[in-house]
């Protein structure tokens, strides 16, 4: 039953201090909820809170776009 349960579930992102970037399963697509795009050699991050600008609450736009396909940057 625990396997089933694991299955269906995801990330709520909030500060996304211990949501793995690469690892999650944390965006918000069905399914698989996880990031498609191939882990780059050098990643900018690691966790979800790297993508995230406190100062302003908003997603590092440019960062998104530059590390995702555009599929997991949306």
């Amino acid at each position: 039953m625990k396997d089933v349960l694991v299955a269906g579930t995801r990330w709520l992102v909030g500060n996304g201090n211990q949501i793995d970037i690469w690892g999650s399963r944390w965006l918000p697509r069905p399914k698989s909820f996880a990031v498609i795009t191939a882990k780059p050699e050098n990643p900018p991050g690691t966790k979800v809170r790297d993508l995230i600008d406190y100062a302003n609450f908003t997603w590092r736009e440019d960062l998104i776009r530059d590390t995702f396909i555009p599929y997991d940057a949306e």
